[in-house]
């Protein structure tokens, strides 16, 4: 198969998204655009080729919708800072992309198999300082996440710290599962710390399946006055429990990242990123995993949010002879206040999975995003 077919087939698979969305969006906004209720949403499409190397090539999409209704109890006129939330996730997927690239470090993090499922279903109160949130929910909405790496660049070394997310089971999408959350919140910090099942494939176990514990310490440094800079370090710590504790010890690690953006006094605007995680068990098959990044905007007056994007991850193999590292590339076009397309998304991959040939792939993502229903500090 061709690298111009393939290229071909995207376009032609992006087009037809663009008059999905188109159609379907504007109703969904009307829908819930009531003062009593708040609704965040994301649609995703995108086509992935692997040109060259891993396992074979060929190209594979994905469709994912996610969208949550969230309602105030000040609104119900019960009682304050309160907040209701129920969602939905569906997704369509051909074929799973590791099937072709072969890689942990996935050039997408928007895999998994078709369904249409409950992935909100949570109550969550705020007091002064502190945010207490419990129920069905995604841990990565406020744990684990660099949001410049995760807004600009596509590899699920991004979404998630590889050394945690690829040798635990997390309540994450495409699973969000059940749990507790416990934030406090001062000035320049905020520490927080959660429990979740360790199953989250299936909801309905609860915690007879294992648990996971994280915690986890934000610092924004803010070594500069100017309020457009920021310096944010994480450090984070997690225990898996698995559910056959006689047979299975538990496992657990931490994860750390530093997060800058500047501006200059004219021109473009930088952002930097590195994260590191590391697991301590010897029987994981990540132990190790960092990754970095860097994007660049306001490169053009007439598009001053469009952006280019570099990105690299290494993950460190257990009982492999080779390693798995990755390099991508992309150009990220801010279309309107909700629609975001990266064309193109090039990945590089060195020994994928640790023993498949050097890959190429190419990635074509739509995005669109609306609303936000999180109760501020």
């Amino acid at each position: 198969m061709s690298a111009n077919f393939m290229l071909n087939r995207q376009l032609n698979t992006l087009l037809h998204c663009i008059v999905l969305f188109g159609l379907v969006a504007p109703q969904a906004s009307l829908a819930f655009n009531s003062k009593d209720i708040t609704w965040d949403a994301y649609a995703v499409a995108e086509d992935i080729s692997n040109l060259y190397g891993g396992i074979k090539t060929g190209s594979t999409y994905t469709l994912a919708g996610h969208l949550a209704a969230s309602v105030q109890t000040d609104a119900l006129h019960l009682w304050r800072n309160g907040q209701f939330t129920l969602g939905a996730l569906g997704i369509q997927q051909n074929n799973y992309p590791f099937f072709y690239n072969g890689s942990i470090q996935g050039p997408s993090g928007y895999t998994g198999v078709p369904e249409i499922k409950l992935s909100d279903l949570y109550y969550q109160q705020k007091f002064k300082g502190f945010r207490l949130r419990a129920g069905i929910m995604d841990i990565d909405e406020h744990f684990n996440q660099v949001k410049l790496a995760v807004d600009n660049l596509m590899n699920s070394a991004f979404t998630n710290t590889i050394a945690l997310s690829y040798n635990v089971q997390l309540a994450t999408y495409p699973y969000p599962g059940l749990g507790c959350e416990l934030a406090y919140s001062f000035d320049n910090l905020q520490i927080q710390t959660a429990i979740y099942q360790g199953n989250p494939k299936h909801q309905s176990t609860a915690f007879s399946k294992g648990f996971f514990l994280i915690g986890e310490l934000k610092y924004d440094l803010q070594i500069f006055s100017s309020s457009a800079e920021n310096y944010i370090f994480t450090l984070g710590l997690w225990e898996y429990q698995p559910h056959d504790a006689w047979l299975l010890t538990s496992q657990h690690g931490l994860y750390s990242s530093f997060e800058v953006a500047w501006n200059s006094r004219r021109g473009p605007k930088f952002g930097a990123t590195i994260q590191a995680g590391m697991a301590q068990d010897k029987d994981l098959a990540v132990p190790y995993s960092v990754a970095a990044s860097l994007t660049v905007s306001n490169l053009y007056d007439v598009r001053p949010k469009d952006s280019l994007n570099f990105g690299y991850g290494q993950v460190w193999l257990q009982g492999l002879q080779h390693n798995e590292t990755f390099y991508e590339a992309n150009y990220l076009f801010d279309l309107s206040k909700n629609w975001k397309l990266v064309l193109p998304d090039v990945q590089y991959f060195v020994t994928p999975g640790g023993s498949f040939k050097n890959s190429w792939v190419l990635l074509v993502r739509l995005i669109y995003e609306h609303g936000e229903t999180e109760i501020e500090f």
